[in-house]
Formats: structure tokens, C-alpha cells, sequence
């Protein structure tokens, strides 16, 4: 089985569930992000190495960016925050 048949059958069942809207949309985006990375791979050839390198990539990537943003998102007060 590929992994866009394996997210179509996942989400179904979470929908069953009633899983949030916006959980179910999150959960897209990452397989997205994902599939893009790696491909529409069958299933029996995502490895966990695969997975710890895609996952460690994606980690590179949030602290790059975040690295980048002008304005930090701390709701503490600004001495607490440096």
C-alpha cells in the first residue's frame, strides 16, 4: 500500500472518530510535507531511519526559521523571555 492510500484510509477512520476539522488539516499538512519529502513510497519501505532522518531534517528546518523571525513569541514578561 502507498502512503496517499495509507493517509485516505487513516483519515476516514479518524473521521469515524470525529477527530477536529482543524486536527484532520494539520495532520494532512504533515503527511504532505512528508510525501513530498520522501515520495509516495509503498509503506514497507519507510523505515524508522527513513523517519528519524525526514524528522530531524524537518527539526533543522523550524530552527532555521525560527532563527529568522524578527520577534519572539514568549507570553512571559521580556526579562524572563532573554
Amino acid at each position: 500500500m502507498i502512503l496517499s492510500k495509507l493517509w485516505r484510509l487513516y483519515e476516514a477512520d479518524k473521521r469515524i472518530l470525529r477527530f477536529s476539522p482543524n486536527t484532520l488539516k494539520e495532520y494532512a499538512l504533515q503527511h504532505k510535507m512528508l510525501a513530498t519529502e520522501l515520495g509516495d513510497l509503498v509503506i514497507s519501505e519507510v523505515t524508522f531511519t527513513l523517519l528519524k532522518e525526514y524528522l530531524a531534517n524537518q527539526s533543522e528546518q523550524v530552527e532555521a526559521e525560527q532563527l529568522r523571525t524578527p520577534y519572539s513569541f514568549c507570553s512571559f514578561p521580556l526579562p524572563l523571555c532573554l
